[in-house]
């Protein structure tokens, strides 16, 4: 099993079910942290996370080989209108994909506004939490974004660096108080604004 594609699958059945990271997560009983492994291709999922994915309706044999349907209540359905055609789906999404430096970018410039938003604390935090966050934020923006502007054009992936780290800070701080992103001990003294 190549770990490479077994994230990519994960990537594709998350699109399929239209959720983000943490909650297909939640939804096969898997950590949050944990499930960003593995389509980060960090690491390959063992038998608790196979068994989230089958409580979660997925073909356990098509995530690990790629053959046969996508989700379990396909494998018994006969008629083709009912099926995905998987391959042109990845291979369709596969053109819209985000380019791996502009997203290393944008995370970088949300994990540097979720140290300035929490301050001290947040520098304790073990790595790979502190990219939880960022990530959540990261996913936030892009949904605000992609929510907001589709009037104006299509969007699939906005480029944050436009904002800068200053805006994507102002944006992270109201989202905070909004309640619209992971919480974490409020530091007041580097609140941007007092909305």
């Amino acid at each position: 099993m190549e770990i490479k594609e077994i994230s990519n699958r994960l990537k594709f059945a998350r699109d399929y079910f239209e959720l983000r990271q943490s909650a297909f997560a939640s939804k096969c009983g898997i950590a949050y942290s944990t499930y960003q492994k593995y389509e980060m291709e960090l690491s390959k999922p063992g038998s608790d996370a196979m068994e989230g994915f089958v409580k979660a309706g997925i073909n356990v044999n098509w995530l690990l080989t790629g053959e046969g349907e996508m989700l379990l209540a396909n494998i018994n359905t006969n008629t083709s209108s009912q099926k995905i055609d998987v391959d042109n789906k990845m291979n369709e999404e596969k053109s819209n994909k985000v380019d791996p430096k502009k997203y290393f970018n944008d995370l970088t410039l949300c994990l540097v506004a979720c140290k300035r938003l929490h301050g001290d604390g947040f520098d304790k935090l073990e790595t790979p939490v502190q990219m939880e966050y960022a990530q959540n934020l990261y996913e936030n923006l892009q949904l605000y974004f992609q929510t907001f502007w589709v009037f104006y054009q299509s969007v699939k992936d906005v480029d944050l660096s436009i904002l800068g780290s200053e805006g994507i800070f102002i944006q992270l701080d109201l989202m905070y108080k909004l309640g619209a992103v992971m919480k974490f001990p409020y530091n007041p003294e580097v609140a941007a604004y007092n909305w």
